[in-house]
């Protein structure tokens, strides 16, 4: 069995709208989603970590459903801020869950 646990990092300014978390939730693969901010927070850039909006996690025993589960729940999740920008820091790369199944992990 093989998971994967995703934070999701906020990039600076107030939250207007946080969806898709729930639809994560029911996902078959899908072990956590958790929220951790809420629409109003101001998110602020000058601080050593950012602010975490969310996590998300999931097991299965091959590493392509893994990757295809990551892809479906970021298509899922928007995080908007009050001027409707992508609040999302960063993205796991993917693809890299693919490398997980060949027995070299570092």
């Amino acid at each position: 069995m093989k998971c994967v646990t995703v934070n999701v990092f906020a990039k600076e300014g107030t939250i207007a709208k946080i969806q898709g978390l729930e639809e994560i939730a029911k996902m078959p693969d899908c072990t956590l989603a958790l929220l951790h901010g809420r629409v109003g927070e101001q998110c602020k850039a000058d601080k050593a970590i950012l602010d975490k909006i969310c996590v998300f996690a999931f097991s299965s025993e091959s590493v392509e459903q893994l990757k295809n589960d990551v892809d479906e729940a970021y298509s899922k999740l928007q995080i908007i801020d009050d001027m409707g920008n992508d609040m999302i820091y960063d993205r796991l790369v993917t693809s890299e869950i693919l490398k997980w199944g060949d027995g070299n992990l570092r």
